[in-house]
């Protein structure tokens, strides 16, 4: 929020400026128009806030007994209001899914041209298969940033309502749950008797996958597409 940040823009003048998420447009996107009249804005939603939100709303609605609201009714959010104003205030707006594509155009009638469906950029045919086969493999893993609520959300059933159900099934299993950021209150949650332990960060996610037989990720609300 300094006044360095005009100095550093018109000194640099570029032809396409890309804003990460709807909240850094906010910040920025009005110093790039007074600065840099003549330069592309592109948003990169990643995935719709707003989305996310209002199923997360849906969520807590249903856990405290609550009238149960349509996702419509959620939807136009206040951060919906906010999302879609970036979104009109930029050259063009990349969108994860399919889904949101389709969302953006028929509930909040913004026009396609302005939306670019960008998915994942990935080649599984370039991607080298794992190095152990399933029978070298073991125990259950869940990965995912503690500061995403969706995660964090999917740490707590899985704690208080799935991994009950396995381990009456298999008492021998183990739930490894993989993640960075942990506060205190995911890392009480460790429990080797009951075979849940909570790992914290992974230095390398990849390898952690592939000695696993199991990746659990019940994720009960969210956007874009999943990681």
């Amino acid at each position: 929020n300094s006044n360095s940040f005009n100095d550093f823009i018109t000194a640099l003048q570029p032809d396409t400026v890309l804003f990460d998420r709807f909240m850094l447009e906010e910040q920025f996107g009005w110093r790039v128009s007074q600065c840099c009249p003549n330069a592309i804005k592109i948003l990169d939603t990643e995935d719709l806030h707003s989305l996310r939100h209002a199923r997360q709303q849906v969520i807590k609605a249903s856990q405290k007994q609550q009238v149960t609201r349509h996702i419509n009714e959620e939807l136009n959010s206040d951060m919906a209001k906010r999302e879609i104003a970036a979104i009109f205030r930029c050259d063009l707006t990349l969108v994860i899914s399919d889904y949101e594509m389709s969302l953006l155009q028929e509930h909040f009638k913004v026009p396609a041209h302005i939306l670019f469906h960008c998915p994942f950029m990935l080649d599984l045919t370039k991607l080298s298969p794992s190095k152990h086969d399933y029978q070298h493999r073991q125990h259950f893993i869940s990965i995912g940033n503690f500061r995403h609520e969706p995660n964090w959300n999917a740490v707590l059933w899985l704690k208080q309502s799935i991994w009950p159900l396995i381990r009456k099934q298999l008492p021998k299993a183990e739930l490894h749950i993989y993640g960075a950021y942990p506060p205190p209150k995911a890392t009480q949650l460790h429990n080797p008797k009951q075979g849940f332990l909570v790992k914290g960060w992974a230095e390398d996610a990849k390898h952690v996958m592939e000695q696993a037989r199991v990746c659990l990720a019940p994720l009960r609300f969210g956007a874009g597409i999943k990681g």
